[in-house]
């Protein structure tokens, strides 16, 4: 898809297909610029954003999953579980 957009409501990110909401940046659908326009038109109160400047938003989730996981990983070692998936414990 050329120049994809995401569609944004009350803060949230529109799903794949307009199936609900997100805060996660990447779960969000991408439409096409002519789906989008349809979109902003047809429904009050959304907006479209070109893929290329979500950047920032990207860059923020990125920052909070790598977060999220060394969380985890300290949790991880705190309960001494092997590193191979899989295996017992």
């Amino acid at each position: 898809m050329d120049n994809p957009h995401l569609l944004m409501k009350r803060g949230y990110w529109y799903r794949p297909l307009a199936a609900g909401y997100t805060s996660d940046i990447s779960k969000a659908g991408r439409y096409s610029e002519a789906e989008a326009r349809e979109r902003v038109e047809n429904v009050h109160g959304v907006t479209m954003h070109p893929l290329a400047e979500c950047l920032d938003d990207v860059l923020d989730q990125i920052d909070e999953t790598k977060q999220r996981l060394a969380v985890l990983e300290g949790m991880r070692s705190a309960l001494s579980v092997s590193d191979t998936p899989g295996e017992d414990r």
